[in-house]
């Protein structure tokens, strides 16, 4: 039971996991089976939950807006070829224990390349794990498209800086409204190496 809990934390943006995991977790025994289901809901959920009865209470109040947003590791752009520079990285702290990594940023070509999808139409807010210990933080560049057409660019995006390449931030970019569908966004950083884990909207 451990490893299939273990093989579910891979599984995003599925509603019925995420309620599948709450219930094993809260009639399970085994300790090793418990927290495996625990650390998997924290992948999927971005939540840490000191029992069962908080993450379901969690759900109850989540589930609408879970089942709209999407999410997805920033590392498949480089497995689909869908990125210039960097490698991966294991960062400690990162989810799924990889990111993108290793200079990335640090040419202007730069350029990470990920699908996004909207269930149905509404406004959307951007959010991006991150993590930039150099001095000033960093700004990013990104862009939505939908076929050949550019449907959102918002202005620059400021990084705070964190503390180490193992203390990672979310930033937050409202973008408007889009229509339902699927969506290629591209990141690209204008000042310098950022680490990427995990990029989404809701």
């Amino acid at each position: 039971r451990a490893a299939a809990a273990w093989a579910l934390g891979g599984c995003r943006n599925a509603p019925h996991v995420v309620a599948a995991l709450i219930d094993g977790w809260d009639h399970e025994a085994d300790r090793a089976a418990a927290r495996a289901m625990r650390l998997a809901l924290a992948e999927l959920t971005f939540e840490s939950f000191a029992g069962p009865g908080p993450a379901r209470r969690w759900w109850q109040k989540a589930r609408d807006g879970f089942a709209q947003s999407f999410f997805v590791e920033c590392e498949t752009a480089r497995a689909l070829g869908a990125s210039r520079g960097g490698f991966y990285g294991h960062n400690e702290g990162a989810y799924g224990g990889q990111c993108i990594d290793r200079g990335w940023g640090n040419r202007r070509q730069d350029v990470l390349e990920l699908l996004l999808e909207a269930g149905r139409p509404g406004d959307r807010t951007i959010f991006l794990r991150y993590a930039c210990p150099r001095e000033g933080g960093g700004l990013l560049a990104i862009r939505g498209r939908r076929g050949d057409g550019v449907v959102f660019e918002p202005d620059s995006v400021p990084l705070a800086r964190t503390r180490s390449s193992a203390h990672w931030r979310w930033v937050e970019v409202p973008i408007g409204t889009v229509d339902a569908g699927r969506y290629r966004v591209e990141i690209r950083s204008l000042n310098g190496p950022v680490d990427c884990d995990v990029l989404g909207w809701r």
